[in-house]
């Protein structure tokens, strides 16, 4: 009779099932544990066992946001950039994060799982302060810190938002103008990322609220100077239509979307005075907008060749339809970059403010 009792033997639950490696040999190597780590995992237990956290000036967040806030700071944390970046400061040590997997998280090594909760636990010991000492620190960017995911709940965007994009270096205006004008000069038109490639200088400035006449009439001599280099009659007529219609839409205040929808009954219906067309000054006022309009419309409008059914001003030479908002646009960017005011014109909302 045998007996069903299995006897201890030399070995018995000592080696590993897979590759025989004998447990016994482990060299153990002790992990000091720090306060905040054990207060990190702690928040991590109750959120997990109570379905909410105390966190952010909320005394009952959902752990749901919780977990998504904490997900879109690893992916933050673990970007290339940043890492590179949090080898600036003095509290914080990156060498495990250096081989970080491009997956994510979850595909970590222990070491690296292990060191970055150690980060975790440092920048959300007393949060936010101890996360904005880190961006600070370290001049992390936004662009760094969003993460791969387009959610982000509202405790951790509104940090990374004041945070890491109010931090932008000013650019004095003659430094502006003399790298602009050279991107232009091999560029046709000016590109930031053209500026970062020739002088590794990102260009951040703050757009001008509005734009002054003598701006106005510069922008409006360049269009000339290209209606007298230009021999084709349609393309002659094309800038002629942008400088009335640019003129018109400062001088009325109208938006793109209104000028390109804009008609001769809206201009008479906004404009009751009337006054002869004078080209020797640039039109300044609503009367004198009128004449430009009406006069466009006499002379220039139909060198374009626009359909019998549409009654737009400003027409399409290719559609022989009504401009489209987005050719507006498309049409003030190219004059504004043509005339080299890139920077004392930042958008067509300061043209007509």
């Amino acid at each position: 009779m045998q007996s069903r009792t299995v006897f201890p033997k030399a070995g018995l639950n000592a080696c590993c099932w897979k590759c025989g490696f004998d447990y016994r040999k482990t060299i153990e190597q002790p992990h000091l544990l720090e306060e905040s780590h054990v207060r990190f995992q702690e928040k991590l237990e109750h959120a997990l066992k109570n379905g909410y956290v105390e966190w952010a000036n909320s005394p009952n967040m959902h752990s749901l946001v919780f977990f998504e806030g904490l997900r879109v700071l690893i992916a933050g944390l673990t970007s290339r950039q940043t890492r590179n970046r949090l080898k600036r400061s003095t509290n914080i040590s990156v060498a495990e994060l250096s081989d970080f997997p491009k997956n994510g998280f979850e595909f970590a090594n222990l070491p690296s799982r292990r060191e970055l909760f150690s980060i975790l636990a440092k920048v959300t010991e007393r949060w936010p302060e101890s996360f904005v000492d880190l961006i600070h620190e370290c001049d992390l960017r936004y662009a760094d810190l969003k993460g791969d995911g387009l959610r982000r709940p509202y405790w951790y965007e509104d940090v990374i938002h004041l945070e890491a994009s109010a931090r932008r270096i000013a650019t004095s205006d003659a430094e502006f103008n003399s790298i602009s004008n050279a991107v232009i000069a091999r560029n046709v038109k000016f590109s930031a990322f053209k500026a970062k490639l020739l002088f590794d200088r990102k260009l951040h400035w703050q757009p001008v609220t509005s734009v002054s006449d003598e701006i106005y009439d510069e922008l409006l001599i360049s269009i000339d100077h290209e209606i007298a280099r230009t021999l084709d009659s349609k393309d002659r007529a094309v800038l002629i239509r942008d400088k009335i219609m640019f003129a018109v839409g400062r001088v009325l205040k109208l938006s793109q979307n209104e000028l390109a929808c804009l008609t001769l009954d809206k201009v008479r219906q906004r404009v009751t005075n009337t006054e002869v067309a004078d080209f020797y000054n640039n039109a300044k006022t609503p009367a004198q907008a009128k004449a430009w309009v009406e006069w466009y419309w006499e002379n220039i409008r139909h060198q374009l060749e626009p359909s019998e059914s549409v009654g737009h001003v400003f027409t399409s030479i290719q559609s022989k339809k009504g401009l489209r908002r987005s050719a507006v646009g498309y049409r003030f960017r190219r004059a504004v970059d043509a005339a080299m005011l890139t920077r004392e014109i930042a958008e067509y909302g300061a043209w007509v403010k």
